[in-house]
């Protein structure tokens, strides 16, 4: 920058002279200027320009002045464009002393909102100064806009609505000190309602500034206590929420317009919150979030789900960039679940759920799968079969591991019990495995796998059957099942083969059998089901019978036996299952 100035010197051996100067700083870097005072460039930069006058004896120089400051920002920031800071002072230089005093002030308010004070000795040998800034009832608006040109995390949407008094000194060698209170501040946003802080007091020391506890009341629903700490040379912003109950909704915008999405909550629009949540924000890095907290009455919005996940409560933690929710009680359309759900971003699968459910029936849980399991197709994959249905980021990106029970199962009119399952779903592919349940008096052990790359899903199951009841006898079957659609689909498209055997069963009121065992393949054609058996033995105790048989177009299943003398014949209706031998 460019100093210059002007004037006349009366000599004088008793004080050193009559000073009468005009001296002017031309529009220069400001980041110079502080070099000049500091001693090296402390990164913040604009323009400063300034004029003053100095009269009087060299060691009581009268000064008048007027100071302009442009486009303050840090090194890093683009400058914003605004008119600046215009600042008169006056103050005090001794010349043989090396002490310059200056302060601002208003020529037309008698206590100005802010007032400057600097003090320099030694300015030609080993310059050293400190000032004090004297906040009184100042706007705070326009202080956001500096902290945010000066880097720190604040959200552009950003505005707050107070008068801030208190003070603040600063000198190279103690960094910044000082105290300010806000005795009642609006935040807000332009996407969010606000909260209001009650009396918030902000400490400075060195290069921190930290707000101590404060009352916040959340768009006029419950309280909570508010504090946090900024570093004024990183731009670090820390900061931690405890209270409650909060509405989930006003929480989440708020978080969300200030600071970025709160982990389990983001996607939550009703409900109550209550705990404690830390917030860690580095420029140029994503957010952490931490904290414990429980959740009340929530409706959660998931892309899976037809409906939204009702949450009647649950208690979650955030560390580690993961999130636990468990103690959870939850309910999706007329499913009602239990259990915990965990987020770890570092593991191959990074949602984990562990879910208990009382009462699981199938057309229900297909109704609120819906997204997932069918997604609409164009006009040409649908007609003629070109391409296919694009998958959503949502599923692509879908990796989930756990396990699951329930009490209760109903399979269409078939009921089951004590479910147990693992789970592996990565992407379009569901794997449902150590697949364990209570059926008929016996039990089912298989494994189920469901492919979601198409329109519709598709389903196989390779199952065992044990100990299963049926015809007064117990049976064994060991095959396979698969499928694919929904709804009625699922039985058109039904297609089975299997080996079976049974014990001391009773198949209509002229067959009862000792044992009995066999293949069968069954589809389903127009709708009506479709049976072959082959490999067919049947021990009558008193004579073994051997044939085959098969569904005809009359919607019976005849079978053809013999005994190795002779041929037997018989038919049956396949529900319910009679069967009638017909006797030469």
């Amino acid at each position: 920058g460019r100093f210059s100035g002007r004037g006349r010197w009366r000599p004088d051996p008793r004080t050193g002279g009559h000073f009468e100067l005009a001296l002017e700083l031309e529009n220069s870097p400001l980041g110079e200027l502080t070099a000049l005072l500091h001693g090296h460039d402390i990164g913040v930069h604009g323009r400063v320009s300034s004029t003053a006058a100095l009269s009087g004896p060299a060691p009581a120089l009268q000064v008048m002045g007027r100071l302009q400051i442009q486009d303050i920002h840090r090194w890093d920031l683009l400058p914003p464009r605004g008119e600046g800071w215009r600042m008169d002072y006056r103050g005090r230089l001794d010349l043989a002393t090396q002490r310059l005093e200056l302060e601002t002030f208003s020529p037309t308010e008698a206590a100005p909102p802010l007032v400057f004070r600097v003090r320099t000795r030694d300015y030609l040998s080993q310059p050293r100064w400190g000032g004090l800034a004297f906040l009184n009832k100042l706007p705070l608006a326009p202080l956001v806009e500096v902290a945010r040109h000066m880097g720190v995390a604040l959200s552009p949407a950003l505005a707050a609505e107070g008068e801030i008094s208190g003070v603040i000194g600063y000198s190279p060698e103690s960094g910044l000190q000082g105290k300010v209170i806000v005795p009642e501040t609006v935040v807000k946003t332009a996407e969010a309602e606000g909260f209001r802080l009650r009396r918030a007091e902000v400490i400075f020391e060195q290069d921190r500034a930290r707000l101590l506890p404060s009352t916040a009341l959340l768009a006029g629903d419950g309280t909570a206590t508010l504090q946090g700490e900024c570093s004024l040379t990183t731009g670090a912003l820390e900061g931690s929420l405890q209270g409650g109950p909060l509405r989930i909704a006003a929480l989440s915008s708020v978080a969300g317009a200030l600071l970025g999405p709160v982990p389990l909550l983001e996607h939550s629009k009703e409900g109550a919150w209550r705990g404690r949540l830390n917030y860690h924000g580095r420029p140029g890095q994503p957010a952490e979030w931490t904290g414990a907290f429980e959740v009340a009455e929530a409706r959660v919005a998931l892309p899976d789900l037809a409906e939204p996940l009702e949450i009647q409560r649950a208690r979650a933690v955030l560390r580690d960039g993961g999130a636990v929710l468990d103690r959870l009680e939850a309910r999706a359309g007329q499913i009602e679940l239990q259990g915990e759900y965990r987020y770890s971003p570092k593991a191959a699968r990074p949602h984990q759920i562990q879910l208990t459910i009382p009462k699981l029936e199938a057309g229900e849980l297909e109704r609120v799968l819906a997204p997932t399991l069918r997604r609409p197709e164009g006009l040409l994959t649908r007609t003629l079969g070109l391409g296919r249905t694009p998958v959503p980021p949502w599923l692509a990106q879908r990796q989930v591991e756990g396990a699951i029970e329930a009490t209760s199962v109903w399979l269409g009119g078939l009921p089951g019990e004590k479910l147990r399952a693992r789970l592996r779903w990565e992407a379009t592919r569901v794997e449902i495995h150590d697949l364990e349940a209570r059926l008929g008096g016996g039990s089912l052990r298989g494994k189920l796998d469901v492919d979601l790359s198409r329109a519709e899903p598709s389903y196989r199951l390779a199952a065992q059957l044990r100990g299963i009841a049926w015809s007064g006898g117990y049976w064994e079957a060991e095959g396979f099942i698969q499928s694919q659609g929904t709804g009625l689909e699922l039985w058109r498209n039904l297609r089975a083969e299997s080996s079976f055997s049974g014990r001391s069963a009773r198949l209509g009121p002229e067959a009862a059998v000792t044992t009995v065992s066999g293949s069968l393949q069954l589809s389903v054609v127009r709708s009506a089901p479709r049976l072959r058996l082959s490999d067919l033995e049947a021990d009558l105790g008193d004579e073994v019978l051997r044939g085959e048989g098969a569904t005809q177009e009359d919607g019976r299943l005849h079978l053809l036996l013999s005994d190795g003398r002779r041929n037997l014949r018989a038919t049956a209706t396949l529900v319910p299952f009679q069967l009638t031998w017909q006797r030469p």
